[in-house]
């Protein structure tokens, strides 16, 4: 029997979405934290936001932009192209250059994109066989969008908490109207239910892990990474740097001398201070890691 929007209110869908991600939530808020502690990673991470807007509303145009396409599919396209448009944006002003969605300016991309591909592969192979040609597209979107109102609202916390100029309130409020829309269209053509609701939601919660996992991995690595360099000594630091990635290498060890080339490289343009820079940025990077 397919759910009406009667019987399958967005609301309590929402609530159980927040008890089923419960043990995603308190390592999502520290990785905010972490991440708004030092402006680079900040930067980054709102990059990588940027390139995830951009792949949802480039999926709406390849999906939907054939043939027909109505007013509520053209503004959610446009919505999501605005949304790439503001984190791109804002990574700009944070970093003060261009970024590019390339690996260098990107956090965990290739999990990011992963998330995307994995996702649209399991609700395609359940909805194949669906005479309305628009259901994939319509469940992509509400599960994603499930998504982005559970994390921009910890986010949105955790900006104000830092006390950062930038606010999500408008981006979220967007972000539900997409969720109530695609769940009202979904019923009316008589494709939503609950138990493809639940399966989706399942796969997805599953993906969000594995990605916040990944990012987790790496601010650790750079939190290990501190206490490596706080043990070297600030003088010495200063002089391996001066000396290169050989001299890193052989300080460090091959794997972590060369992150922390790659590091000092984006770092190069402050010139003799980078190494203050640096301990500077990880010390604050490791503050906002403290709960973890």
């Amino acid at each position: 029997m397919t759910d009406t929007p009667s019987n399958l209110a967005i609301s309590t869908v929402l609530q159980d979405f927040e008890r089923r991600n419960e043990p995603l939530a308190a390592l999502t808020e520290s990785l905010f934290a972490g991440v708004l502690a030092v402006p680079l990673l900040h930067a980054k991470l709102l990059n990588t936001l940027a390139l995830m807007e951009h792949i949802g509303s480039r999926k709406i145009m390849v999906t939907q932009g054939v043939g027909a396409l109505d007013q509520d599919t053209l503004k959610h396209l446009a919505e999501e192209a605005r949304h790439a448009f503001f984190f791109k944006r804002q990574a700009e002003i944070e970093a003060g250059r261009a970024f590019a969605f390339d690996g260098a300016d990107l956090i965990a991309a290739p999990t990011a994109r992963g998330y995307f591909q994995r996702l649209e592969a399991t609700v395609k192979r359940a909805c194949a066989g669906d005479a309305e040609p628009a259901t994939v597209y319509l469940y992509m979107s509400m599960i994603v969008e499930f998504r982005a109102v559970w994390a921009y609202k910890r986010y949105q916390r955790a900006l104000v908490s830092a006390g950062h100029r930038m606010s999500l309130k408008g981006l979220l409020a967007e972000e539900q109207g997409h969720l109530d829309g695609m769940a009202a269209r979904l019923a009316a053509v008589g494709s939503l239910t609950k138990a493809r609701v639940d399966a989706f939601i399942a796969v997805e919660t599953v993906l969000f892990g594995r990605l916040l996992d990944r990012l987790r991995r790496l601010l650790d690595s750079l939190a290990r990474a501190f206490g490596h360099i706080r043990g070297c000594g600030l003088d010495r630091l200063h002089s391996l740097v001066r000396q290169g990635g050989g001299a890193l290498h052989r300080a460090f060890g091959l794997r972590l001398g060369h992150r922390l080339r790659r590091l000092f490289r984006r770092l190069r343009r402050l010139g003799s201070r980078g190494g203050c820079r640096l301990l500077d940025l990880l010390g604050r990077f490791r503050h906002g890691l403290g709960s973890l």
